[in-house]
């Protein structure tokens, strides 16, 4: 059971309540070190059809058994169709978060420290470019190196979420998350999220979807060896192309 709300300027609207309101259809992606995504259709008698601003109202997405939130962002892209049965809805695609992070430039700096330095340094500058509700902390982080040092340069020609990608998640590894405590956002920063358990994973029981993607460009077609060119004897000879070995 789940409860959207929308969020204008401090103003919140309820568009989907298991008792009320509905959705046609809601999906929340999560990915590792990804923005999350929330996916859903709206039709036009919702009461919050028409204050759906693109990159400004926020949504939330409550689980009421659980009492926390799956999903916290903003609206990114609309799209409106009309289908044969006349009837107009929209779609909208919602990105997490950790977007905010693409709001805001780092700047040139050279850095000598530790990697929670690091991360400190990029937050902090994020933090001074954006709104209140765009900033974060840095919370727990247990991702190092063998030195617990590092030295390098940050560029003006990267935004914080590929500034961060680049000097910390792709050099040393680990995995980001978003951590809400009593109005204040921290970036969490570790080695490994969540917890090993027995459960076992069914299909039809506790399994709710399961999605597989083959890329077919991978695979080759046609494998042709070429060996290597043959020089021609005649040193004068100006040959366009020469044969190759077999």
């Amino acid at each position: 059971m789940y409860k959207v709300i929308i969020v204008n300027d401090d103003n919140e609207t309820t568009i989907h309540h298991p008792n009320g309101i509905k959705l046609e259809t809601g999906v929340i992606k999560k990915e590792l070190n990804k923005i999350d995504s929330f996916r859903f259709n709206i039709l036009p008698n919702n009461p919050g059809y028409h204050l759906l601003k693109p990159l400004k109202t926020l949504i939330k997405v409550w689980n009421m058994k659980e009492f926390r939130y799956e999903f916290e962002g903003r609206i990114l892209k609309p799209t409106q169709r009309m289908d044969s049965d006349g009837i107009f809805r929209s779609s909208y695609t919602c990105e997490g978060e950790l977007a905010y992070l693409h709001d805001s430039q780092q700047r040139h700096l050279e850095f000598r420290g530790t990697p929670r330095e690091l991360l400190e340094t990029i937050i902090q500058y994020h933090n001074s470019q954006v709104e209140d509700y765009k900033r974060f902390e840095v919370g727990f982080m247990d991702v190092t190196n063998s030195t617990d040092n590092l030295y390098l340069y940050l560029t003006a020609e990267q935004d914080t979420f590929e500034t961060i990608k680049e000097k910390l998640i792709d050099n040393l590894g680990g995995e980001l998350q978003i951590r809400p405590v009593k109005g204040v956002r921290f970036v969490d920063y570790l080695q490994r999220m969540g917890e090993d358990t027995d459960t076992e994973i069914r299909i039809a029981k506790n399994l709710s979807a399961i999605t597989k993607d083959i890329d077919p460009r991978q695979i080759i077609t046609r494998l042709i060896p070429l060996g290597a060119r043959i020089e021609a004897d005649d040193e004068e000879a100006t040959d366009a192309s020469q044969a190759r070995l077999t």
